[in-house]
């Protein structure tokens, strides 16, 4: 079965914490949900007081989630534009399954109020939202896209 994340989508409320500039030098996380946890775009703000439903410590996750590695922010190809990438993360499932639906992404670098950033679900099958459980000794991972996580473009303001 061939496995086919989301779109990123981005926190409504998250955006206004976000600086290219901290993308490099901030810990940035990511973090996997249960289908319990149902991301509002428009009014969840903050990783420690939004989101529900994070995987606990067990089988080859650690609650918190992943520091992303080797983050850069590359020019895009269309003037203007920035991709932000990272190393993919994964875990292996140890001593049982790991089960999720989606993934957070989040700046872990305050020490509350942890803005969010984006989401995306890890199966998304015609549009529907499926669980991924990956069976001991396997791994779970995200694969980022050759133009990064996320890109943005700058824009003069022209129609």
């Amino acid at each position: 079965m061939a496995i086919t994340t989301a779109p990123f989508t981005w926190y409504d409320s998250g955006l206004k914490h976000l600086s290219l500039p901290n993308l490099l030098t901030d810990d940035i996380k990511v973090a996997l949900c249960t289908s319990g946890y149902v991301p509002n775009a428009a009014s969840h703000e903050f990783f420690d007081v939004s989101v529900t439903n994070e995987l606990a410590t067990a089988n080859g996750y650690t609650a918190g989630g992943l520091s992303l590695t080797t983050k850069a922010i590359n020019s895009g190809t269309n003037p203007g534009e920035w991709e932000v990438t990272s190393d993919d993360p994964s875990w292996t499932a140890t001593g049982g399954s790991i089960t999720a639906r989606l993934f957070v992404l989040y700046n872990n670098t305050p020490a509350s109020n942890k803005p969010l950033i984006g989401y995306g679900y890890l199966n998304w099958n015609n549009g529907t939202p499926l669980d991924v459980s990956i069976a001991d000794t396997y791994q779970l991972a995200i694969l980022i896209p050759t133009t990064g996580w996320f890109y943005t473009q700058k824009t003069d303001g022209a129609a």
